[in-house]
């Protein structure tokens, strides 16, 4: 559930941020957001990284593929996010 709310607020500041700027062809939904934002040649590393975590799936196990917080995830993102404007 943690995982769920972490990308759901980094999916609202990416809304914000895409709307601010105009960009066209993000998706409507946070997952879909933030897997463009893990490709964006433009955006840090550290913040790109975040975002494939955030959109990373479950093994089978329904364990995670790393050991990350997905809160510092969100966290990274909103700040640099906020740090665009």
């Amino acid at each position: 559930m943690v995982r769920v709310c972490a990308r759901r607020a980094a999916g609202a500041a990416l809304r914000w941020w895409i709307v601010r700027n105009g960009f066209r062809n993000w998706g409507s939904d946070a997952v879909t957001q933030l897997r463009r934002l893990r490709s964006e040649a433009g955006v840090p590393e550290d913040v790109r990284g975040a975002a494939a975590r955030l959109t990373a799936r479950v093994r089978e196990d329904f364990t995670l593929p790393f050991d990350h917080d997905p809160i510092d995830d969100s966290r990274l993102i909103v700040t640099w996010i906020m740090a665009q404007d």
